[in-house]
């Protein structure tokens, strides 16, 4: 199975006395890693990644709303974004403010809360490196988002009427998170063709949340990019989506991943080798950096001991070092010139610093 699939889908504009919207949805596939185990977090290692056919989708909906609700502050630009995941039963709208954080404008259940951290905490990552790559601040993001709806012209005069409502859904296939308790209280037995009879998108219970591993996090950062970069920044390339990703899940999650299977969303199943960490060093505190150091890349294992170069008749591809990035934030991080990245300074095709030993893979017979 292969990576990303987006799904692209403009509504027209309805007359002024309606609200106005614009959706985007992305969907990408979870992921096994068959062979490379712990392996795969050390360069210059690689592993076999396979994608599953289990997709993890999230769409995007930008929309205005009239009028603007009374309980928002006066000082305030009237943008929210709201984050509904319904098989945890999660529906809570935020204050988008000018320091591009997501204020809460009810409580966050609590026994719903920690679960919720990856997805609020990408969020506004991705809203920020989307304004860092346009150069928005958040009043030009409003009006953007205006624009959008083929407002722009007229966005000083709706402004007193109208706020904008960033509306982000997610729903994951239900193999992304275990079935047994829903089985159990159907008194059902836990067979494959059980599994496959159940509703699309089954209701999870957050006490009691089991996933099956197969990337659900990764996943929902991925497709999380994907949706809000093509409907802010359509020029965006998978590229740039893959970057953005990589990068936001391991500020997400606290520490830098091996990547598998954020490559995984975006290019389907492949030989993998890890970018070099050092990459995303940058965007953790020193404090990070010195308790706790990413090591430097191991040498190249002796050749009895090395990945076999032609596994299952799928040949390696070559190992690129990446070069030098001037970094200092998710934008340096991911935006370093892409022109120069993929074709070099002499116009001719060159390796992508973030596109490491990454190659197609096809199960023979398949």
């Amino acid at each position: 199975m292969g990576g990303i699939f987006c799904l692209h889908n403009a509504f027209p504009s309805a007359p002024p006395t309606k609200f106005f919207q614009l959706l985007v949805t992305a969907s990408v596939p979870g992921k096994v890693l068959l062979t490379g185990s712990y392996l795969i977090t050390e360069r210059p290692y690689s592993g076999i990644v396979l994608t599953v056919d289990s997709l993890f989708t999230s769409s995007v909906q930008v929309k205005t709303r009239t009028p603007i609700p009374s309980f928002l502050p006066r000082e305030e630009i009237p943008l929210l974004v709201h984050l509904v995941s319904p098989q945890f039963s999660y529906d809570q709208t935020f204050l988008l403010n000018r320091s591009l954080s997501l204020v809460p404008l009810a409580r966050i259940p609590p026994h719903v809360e920690h679960l919720m951290t990856t997805f609020h905490s990408a969020v506004s990552l991705i809203i920020r490196a989307v304004c860092d790559l346009q150069q928005w601040s958040l009043d030009e993001f409003y009006r953007q988002s205006l624009a959008l709806l083929n407002l722009d012209k007229a966005s000083r005069a709706y402004a007193h009427h109208l706020a904008v409502e960033i509306t982000i859904t997610t729903l994951a296939d239900n193999a992304f998170y275990s079935q047994h308790e829903l089985l159990q209280s159907r008194n059902l037995p836990r067979t494959p063709s059980v599994l496959a009879s159940l509703p699309s998108f089954s209701s999870v219970n957050p006490r009691h949340l089991a996933k099956t591993g197969i990337g659900s996090s990764a996943a929902l950062v991925s497709s999380l990019c994907a949706a809000l970069l093509r409907i802010f920044v359509p020029s965006s390339t998978i590229e740039i989506m893959y970057r953005l990703a990589q990068a936001v899940h391991s500020v997400a999650q606290g520490r830098v991943g091996s990547g598998f299977d954020i490559s995984a969303a975006f290019r389907g199943s492949q030989i993998y080798t890890r970018f070099s960490p050092s990459l995303l060093q940058p965007l953790f505190p020193p404090s990070t950096s010195t308790s706790n150091p990413i090591p430097p890349p191991p040498p190249p294992p002796p050749p009895s001991a090395a990945f076999p170069p032609d596994p299952l008749g799928v040949p390696q591809a070559v190992l690129c070092e990446p070069h030098e990035l001037p970094v200092s934030g998710i934008l340096d991080v991911i935006g370093a010139d892409l022109v120069q990245c993929c074709c070099g300074p002499d116009g001719n095709t060159a390796s992508c610093p973030w596109d490491d030993v990454s190659v197609p893979f096809v199960l023979p017979g398949a």
